[in-house]
C-alpha cells in the first residue's frame, strides 16, 4: 500500500474514533490511549488517564544545543585575522582611477580610428 491509501485507511478508522471520543468528553487531556484488535479484528481503545507530576522543573522543556568540535588539533587552513600579507591587499588601489575625469583623460590618450 502506498502513503494516501495507508493515510485514509487511519483517518476513517483510528482518527474518527479518537475524535469521538474527545467530543463525548471521554478522553480527557493529558490521556495516554492504547489501540488494540480483538478477536474479531475490531479496534479496543484503551484510556489510561495519566498523572500530573508537580516538580520544580519549568512546564516547557529548555532547548540545550550540542556542539561538536572535531579536528581542534589540528592546523586552521588560514588564518586570516594574524596574517600581515593580506592587511595591505587593497593599500595600492586608486580610487581616483574609475572617476569622470579619469576616464576622459584615458579616451583623450587613447589612439583614434581613421576612417
Amino acid at each position: 500500500y502506498g502513503a494516501c491509501p495507508l493515510k485514509r485507511y487511519l483517518e476513517k478508522y483510528i482518527t474518527t474514533e479518537l475524535s469521538k471520543l474527545i467530543i463525548q468528553m471521554k478522553l480527557p487531556s493529558h490521556s495516554h490511549v492504547t489501540i488494540d484488535t480483538d478477536a474479531n479484528d475490531q479496534y479496543k481503545f484503551q484510556i489510561q488517564q495519566l498523572q500530573r507530576t508537580t516538580s520544580s522543573s519549568p512546564a516547557k522543556p529548555t532547548y540545550h544545543r550540542r556542539r561538536t568540535y572535531e579536528g581542534l588539533d589540528e592546523e586552521p587552513m588560514m588564518d586570516v585575522d594574524n596574517d600581515e600579507e593580506y592587511d595591505n591587499e587593497f593599500s595600492s588601489y586608486d580610487s581616483n582611477k574609475d572617476s569622470p575625469q579619469a576616464f576622459s583623460k584615458r579616451m583623450k590618450q587613447s589612439p583614434r580610428m581613421k576612417k
